[in-house]
């Protein structure tokens, strides 16, 4: 049984001068502590920025890969803390036209490889305006130190554009760790209902003092929304669930979500964890596709899967999930679905759009994201194989919370942390009370294409 886990979070601010930053620039200090532990190497991490030299000093020639080396305005600023930590993020009042990434040091002294920080792309509901920008969290490995480079976009004379993120903040996050850490699928129990093995949330250690709202349900369920949570994929067994740990603390606390964004997230072993709270096999709606919030669900990959492909293990998994999920809410993982933009800055669909999509689609289908990677978007057909394979397969015929409401495009449908070492700054969490729309019923022919196609909302 998992006892202690807390995710403890300390806020440091990075201070980005406008004018060229010099190669290697004075330590930041966060608050002290003691212990330290090497960073796995990840020279070799598929996932890292590529044409990168994670020897070379920060900004020195080889340093980074030639297209960041070209971009104007770079900054780099080394972050330090005695206590170490294993997860960062960046947060900023507004973090448009910037690009950021970040490596750390292992205990030897030696730099790592540089990883993409891209920014999250949904806020705490469609309806609310997020107080403060942020980045994926990104797991560096147990470290003390981290460099954060910035480049910002140039404008027609080829200058810098003045920088937006002048009040960025590193957020280095430390998710404690428990005996059963790396024992979490003995223990781990199958779902109701013919489900596959799940860790609930009490198993991974979600602190429960983090909610600051109760979950808020739809009326039924109409899609299923693919992700990455972006980072090393060079991970082991026993730091996955510190992972869920740091975002689900990143998400609630540093963010003000009150609760983790997905529904569910798969690590490379194939282990699901239990994400928002409210019930797995109900229609919760999460903080993950940006306008696409509502009958939705999100399913998080953990990894970056740009270049490289998720396991065969996190596909197997994602897809009996999704399968277990969809058939128990009546759908088809191989049709379409039609779905109602709610807008927000966060997708290409302005408000009140119909989007028609693949029951089983992935956040940049919607989103302005390469989310879930492209490694990771070659294997959507995959996914939802398996997903179909795994709901013709169930006995059960009795739904939890059927769509009466929400209906498929397809006639022949099967079925109707320790956080007060370093307080968080102040946030306005959402109070998600904003009425629910309901889409149109209707029915017309499947098909599986992966990508969306927009209708006029006059076709309601």
């Amino acid at each position: 049984m998992a006892t202690r886990f807390g995710a403890g979070s300390v806020v440091v601010p990075v201070d980005y001068p406008v004018s060229p930053a010099v190669p290697e620039p004075a330590p930041t200090s966060a608050n002290s502590g003691d212990a330290t532990s090497a960073v796995p190497n990840a020279a070799a991490d598929p996932a890292l920025v590529p044409g990168a030299d994670p020897a070379a000093p920060a900004l020195a020639p080889g340093a980074v890969s030639p297209d960041v080396a070209a971009q104007v305005g770079a900054q780099v600023k080394e972050v330090t803390r005695e206590k170490p930590f294993s997860m960062v993020a960046l947060t900023a009042k507004d973090l448009d036209g910037t690009t950021a990434m970040i490596r750390a040091r292992d205990a030897e002294g030696r730099w790592g490889a540089w990883y993409p920080a891209d920014p999250i792309e949904t806020g705490p509901t469609d309806g609310t305006t997020a107080d403060r920008a942020g980045t994926e969290p990104i797991y560096v490995g147990r470290t003390k130190d981290v460099q954060v480079l910035l480049t910002h976009e140039a404008d027609t004379s080829g200058h810098a554009r003045e920088a937006t993120a002048t009040d960025l903040s590193a957020v280095l996050i430390d998710p404690g760790h428990g005996p059963s850490d790396a024992a979490l699928s003995s223990i781990a129990a199958p779902l109701s209902d013919g489900g596959p093995k799940v860790i609930t949330r009490a198993q991974w250690g979600a602190d429960p003092s983090l909610l600051c709202d109760k979950p808020t349900y739809d009326n039924g369920l109409s899609g299923i929304v693919v992700h990455h949570t972006a980072g090393r994929n060079d991970y082991t067994a026993a730091e996955s669930p510190g992972i869920v740990r740091a975002i689900y603390a990143y998400h609630a606390k540093t963010l003000g979500w009150c609760d983790i964004g997905y529904n569910a997230l798969i690590d490379k072993y194939g282990q699901i964890y239990e994400g928002r709270a409210g019930g797995l096999g109900k229609p919760v709606q999460g903080a993950h596709a940006g306008g696409f919030n509502q009958h939705t669900a999100g399913v998080a990959l953990m990894g970056d899967f740009q270049s490289q492909p998720p396991t065969d293990a996190a596909i197997q998994a994602a897809g009996r999930f999704i399968g277990w999920r969809t058939e128990l809410a009546g759908l088809n993982p191989l049709s379409t679905t039609t779905l109602y933009s709610q807008g927000t800055s966060y997708t290409k669909y302005k408000k009140g759009a119909a989007v028609k999509l693949p029951t089983i689609f992935a956040h940049r289908d919607v989103g302005k994201t390469a989310c879930p990677g492209n490694a990771a978007y070659a294997q959507m057909d995959r996914i939802r194989k398996i997903a179909a394979d795994t709901a013709a397969s169930a006995t059960r015929r009795s739904p939890i919370a059927a769509n009466s409401d929400v209906s498929q495009d397809d006639s022949n449908q099967s079925r109707n942390s320790d956080t007060s070492t370093n307080p968080i700054p102040t946030q306005n969490p959402a109070t998600p009370t904003s009425p629910r729309t309901t889409p149109a019923t209707g029915n017309t022919p499947s098909r599986t294409s992966p990508g969306p196609e927009a209708a006029s909302p006059g076709d309601r």
